[in-house]
């Protein structure tokens, strides 16, 4: 008898926690926000169809067409620059840095283009040797500042 009130009471208790995390979770689904309607969309420099071809001028061009065709107003308000955006070595101070050669107004100005578009910009970063690994808290540092 014992067991059998034990089984019972340990299966009141996981179907009383799943209640709960469906009560709870239900509640949390039905907020209006606006919050989590769509996913995060938007574009990715390609990597498979420019490699490390890109530049400035090929990101404008692109969130100007994203703009034209209207897929900014669908939903798609992201645009994440991929890899070789910088410089091969890091700063004296450790710091990465955008190629000039490639980006020659900066990732101030590209933002704030990207931005007045209505895209919100993203950028590549990996845990290789000369990206984040080692260098997380100022690489992040220099990422909140642009």
């Amino acid at each position: 008898m014992n067991l059998q009130l034990l089984q019972f009471a340990q299966v009141y208790e996981m179907l009383s926690s799943l209640f709960l995390a469906l009560a709870t979770g239900w509640s949390a689904n039905a907020l209006n926000s606006g919050v989590g309607k769509l996913p995060a969309m938007g574009y990715n420099e390609a990597w498979n169809a420019f490699q490390c071809n890109v530049d400035e001028a090929l990101v404008l061009q692109t969130a100007g067409l994203m703009k034209s065709l209207g897929l900014i107003d669908a939903g798609y308000t992201r645009f994440d620059l991929d890899d070789c955006w910088a410089v091969k070595n890091r700063s004296s101070t450790g710091l990465l840095v955008p190629d000039p050669a490639k980006f020659p107004s900066g990732f101030n100005s590209l933002t704030s283009k990207l931005n007045k578009l209505g895209l919100n910009a993203g950028i590549y970063s990996d845990s290789g040797w000369f990206t984040c690994m080692c260098h997380n808290q100022c690489d992040w540092s220099v990422f909140s500042l642009t």
